[in-house]
């Protein structure tokens, strides 16, 4: 029996013909010898690459309240300092000088005193003294005195004064008590150390103090015209 003639392979289409000629055509055109550039690596850590990360969504508010900043301008500005070198940097460099909380920066000095006294401060410098109190020098604007300013705080300490009921000023043995809200007589404390002239006593809770006694919550409205 003669053996079965094979038949031909059908002839591709012209279309598939025409690509297959394109791809030879690029490939001979871009050659063997390509330079693939590599990426170079600089450290042998791989990291994931980062992702989208979004918030928390708590179904119930994990806190009951929000907390408090415990380091406002009051608690920054402790007292201004009036010994004969603070005076002097008043008089010569236009220069107040405080003593402030350990943690305040000097940025956060220079918003309280804006805050406190609403005056520009050109410039703070800032150390920490031997006993471990940090002392700022505070330089006031050219548009600014250093000595009418602390001559404002110790006027507005008077009208403070003035101000409050004959129950809550008492004065015996040269000694002036004041009976008020913890947080009033913490924000009166700095003008009357420029006014006395460190002769005052840090408010507290324990009773009694040189100027300060905290016997009640008597607080009048006119306390709180500081501004």
């Amino acid at each position: 029996m003669a053996p079965k003639a094979k038949k031909e392979a059908p002839a591709p289409p012209k279309a598939e013909a025409k690509a297959k000629a394109l791809k030879a055509k690029k490939a001979v055109l871009k050659g063997v010898h390509s330079h693939k550039k590599k990426k170079i690596r600089t450290s042998p850590t791989f990291r994931r690459p980062k992702t989208l990360r979004l918030r928390r969504q708590p179904k119930y508010p994990r806190k009951s309240a929000p907390r408090r900043n415990k380091l406002d301008h009051y608690a920054i500005i402790k007292f201004p300092l009036t010994t004969e070198s603070a005076m002097k940097k008043i008089e010569d460099n236009n220069t107040l000088v405080f003593i402030v909380d350990v943690k305040a920066n000097k940025h956060q000095i220079k918003q309280a005193v804006k805050k406190l006294y609403d005056i520009d401060v050109a410039k703070v410098n800032t150390l920490i003294r031997p006993d471990g109190e940090k002392k700022a020098y505070v330089r006031l604007a050219p548009d600014y005195d250093a000595l009418d300013v602390a001559n404002k705080v110790s006027s507005l300490c008077y009208q403070l004064i003035y101000h409050l009921g004959p129950s809550d000023v008492s004065a015996s043995n040269q000694n002036l008590t004041l009976i008020g809200s913890p947080s009033i007589l913490n924000r009166l404390y700095p003008h009357l150390i420029l006014l006395f002239n460190h002769d005052v006593s840090a408010p507290s809770n324990k009773a009694p103090l040189l100027f300060f006694r905290l016997e009640s919550s008597k607080l009048e409205s006119s306390w709180l015209n500081l501004n």
